[in-house]
């Protein structure tokens, strides 16, 4: 039955029933599209918080990596107690990043800085311990070199006057050299000091022995055994300060550092790869929201072209 056979009602009923299909039709497409950018939309969230917190591990890491540093220079417990700090933070951060990745790949990844992150945190208790060592043989140092350079000073004042008073200045000479060879090695933190500190050692050390062998008077022989126990006790101090200090500088050097930068290049590369997939996502998009507009304005115009129409044939009708 031909639409103008029917009654006004009917055409009526007809015409209004086919635009009201017609506006379905067009917000179901619509809603349909709207879930789409939605769920794209989530997933961008997703990926800029896993790039944020991604960017924030590798700040984190570098700021960690300074704070030993400061550390096993300065000997600043604060810096220890950051490094500490930020460690427990950013494994905590790493589990949530292997939690929340999009990809298989970038949840190894994760999952490897993590156990780099645990590594580091054992060098970094063990480069802690090693500059308490040596810190502690350096207050040694102070201590039994003012110790070592009061004793020699009293054998040599006490010798001034006798025929060892050449031999006291010689062996005044070797333990200045001894005191020397010591602080010039921590200063330049060169393994090849602790050579020079022993051959000086050694030097002041025959010394001793050549006085110790002439008929020193019971007062200078007294003198000289204080002298032999400090050069010994200012030896212990210097090995157990010059051993630690080139161990904490091979923990932060060999151990420290490496671990720090491979897992800042891993956690760069994540960075990386979710920005690439976030420019994706961001182009689907936008890719979305132009055809949805598109199609939104085709259809409006093709809705009110068939709204006219059917105007127009029923109104011919009546």
């Amino acid at each position: 039955m031909s639409i103008f056979n029917l009654r006004i009602r009917g055409r009526l009923y007809g015409g209004f029933g086919a635009l009201v299909l017609f506006g379905i039709a067009l917000a179901g497409f619509a809603v349909w599209q709207l879930g789409e950018i939605h769920s794209s939309v989530g997933t961008m969230t997703v990926q800029a918080n896993n790039a944020i917190r991604a960017v924030g591990i590798s700040m984190e890491l570098q700021a960690i990596r300074r704070a030993i540093l400061r550390y096993n220079f300065d000997h600043d417990e604060k810096s220890f107690v950051e490094a500490e700090t930020r460690l427990s933070e950013v494994a905590k951060d790493l589990e949530t990043s292997v939690k929340n990745a999009t990809s298989e790949e970038r949840r190894k990844v994760y999952g490897e800085i993590l156990k780099d992150v645990a590594e580091l945190k054992t060098k970094h208790i063990a480069l802690g311990d090693a500059v308490k060592q040596m810190v502690a043989g350096r207050d040694l140092l102070f201590t039994d070199g003012d110790k070592m350079a009061a004793d020699v000073q009293k054998f040599v004042d006490a010798g001034e006057k006798t025929d060892f008073a050449h031999e006291a200045n010689a062996l005044e000479s070797k333990v200045l050299l001894v005191r020397v060879a010591n602080w010039r090695m921590l200063a330049t933190r060169d393994s090849k000091g602790i050579v020079t500190f022993k051959t000086n050692v050694e030097k002041a050390q025959q010394q001793i022995a050549e006085l110790e062998k002439a008929s020193l008077p019971a007062n200078l022989a007294t003198m000289l055994g204080a002298v032999k126990a400090s050069v010994g006790k200012y030896t212990e101090a210097f090995e157990k300060a010059s051993t630690n200090l080139l161990l904490g500088d091979e923990q932060y050097y060999k151990a420290v550092t490496p671990l720090t930068v491979s897992a800042i290049e891993k956690i760069d590369r994540n960075v990386a790869s979710i920005k690439q997939s976030l420019q994706l996502t961001i182009a689907n998009v936008e890719n979305t929201v132009t055809s949805t507009v598109t199609t939104q304005e085709m259809v409006a115009g093709a809705a009110m072209l068939l709204g006219l129409l059917i105007a127009f044939f029923i109104a011919r009708g009546i």
